[in-house]
């Protein structure tokens, strides 16, 4: 079972590998390194403005931490068809499970570990933390992800479910209030009486089949949806619904002419295109909202109306497979003007969205303005002379 599992393992790390090329390509890889810069220049910039009297600096590290406990989730690797051929080795599947659980734990420590790394100096701001007590807020991120991951185990098993939700979400919750409330010792034990209960708990439990394989399924799905968000991926289908509200914004994009009808339909319908776009516009306010240095503000909203661009293009050769788009004596011009337009139009409403976004919470109206003016140039310019190019491209 141990090489079933890592088989499987393998198998798994090559589709990944696949799609991480896809995501983290050029222009992906530099947007991430301006917002994770920029980021960790507005976390420094903020700390020396928070003081040990403030009542909400704990409470933001008992918030931020109890959340990073709940990423990360046991990878089965379990496939459909396993309740059928592998029910024969129900007994020898604790081998099988206790690889996956290995493997998902240490993914899982680390991404918690950095949870913590990143929580370190706000805590060391408004405590005096020891060598000890550092030791022992690292103990207690161990002890509280390991206890997560079993409970999520649990879920795999037959033990009760209700119980299951509220005590992956209070206990750590708990844990970490008594650990910047009291004592990060304290907490630490709390968290290791957690780990070894959860343990105890899930001892001797018979595999659920069924909620194992819906699970795993529910997993994969998120990373594929995940993953849905930078390239297609044939594993992720979108739905089709009637959105009544939209109608107006259908009418404002198109027009009487049959691309400029198709195009607008088709990308309000298409909630893979649609949703991707709406779901980078609204990070890129947030974006905007919470970077309070002007130039690096400036730079971030550029180049997020660049990225959205870059996503909305693709959608141009959509309906190419589509033999009635070639039946219809239209000229090719007029579908290279009909998704100029459309792409202006979306493009106006993302440089205003992200450009108004930047006022932030101390209203910086000359930020605002220099970013509209310079998001509705780049606009222009994407719209009027890049778009050329990426259609030769395509």
């Amino acid at each position: 079972m141990n090489k079933l599992f890592e088989k499987r393992r393998q198998r798994h790390f090559l589709l990944l590998l696949k799609y991480w090329r896809l995501v983290f390509n050029d222009h992906f890889v530099i947007a991430l390194f301006f917002i994770l810069g920029a980021l960790a220049y507005s976390y420094s910039q903020a700390l020396p403005s928070v003081t040990p009297a403030m009542w909400w600096p704990k409470w933001v590290l008992v918030l931020f931490l109890t959340l990073f406990v709940q990423l990360g989730r046991v990878a089965s690797l379990i496939q459909k068809a396993d309740p059928v051929f592998l029910l024969p080795q129900s007994d020898s599947m604790q081998d099988y499970f206790r690889s996956a659980y290995a493997y998902s734990w240490v993914l899982a420590i680390i991404m918690s570990l950095a949870g913590v790394l990143i929580a370190l100096p706000l805590a060391m701001v408004i405590m005096h933390l020891s060598t000890l007590d550092i030791v022992a807020i690292g103990l207690s991120t161990i002890c509280l992800k390991t206890a997560n991951l079993l409970i999520y185990s649990q879920r795999m098993l037959f033990v009760a479910q209700q119980r299951l939700t509220w005590m992956s979400w209070v206990i750590p919750a708990v844990a970490w209030i008594i650990c910047w409330f009291v004592n990060p010792l304290l907490g630490a034990v709390v968290a290791l009486a957690d780990a070894i209960f959860q343990y105890v708990n899930t001892r001797g439990k018979r595999v659920n089949w069924r909620a194992t394989v819906a699970l795993e399924s529910d997993r994969m799905t998120g990373v594929y949806r995940f993953f849905n968000l930078f390239t297609d991926v044939p594993s992720v289908q979108g739905q089709v619904r009637r959105r009544k509200f939209a109608d107006g914004l259908v009418n404002w994009l198109g027009g009487r002419d049959p691309w400029a009808y198709l195009f607008s339909r088709g990308l309000v319908r298409n909630t893979e295109v649609s949703g991707l776009i709406m779901r980078l516009t609204f990070l890129g306010m947030l974006i905007a909202f919470f970077i309070p240095v002007a130039w690096l503000n400036t730079v971030l909203a550029i180049l997020m109306v660049y990225l959205i661009f870059v996503q909305l293009v693709p959608f141009y050769d959509q309906f190419d497979q589509i033999a009635f788009t070639h039946i219809y004596p239209i000229a090719q011009g007029s579908k290279v003007q009909a998704f100029r337009q459309i792409s202006q139009k979306l493009m106006v409403i993302v440089a205003v969205l992200i450009s108004v976004a930047s006022l932030g919470l101390h209203l910086h109206w000359l930020t605002m303005l220099l970013n509209l003016v310079l998001t509705l140039a780049e606009a222009y310019v994407l719209v009027h002379y890049y778009l050329n190019y990426r259609i030769k491209k395509l």
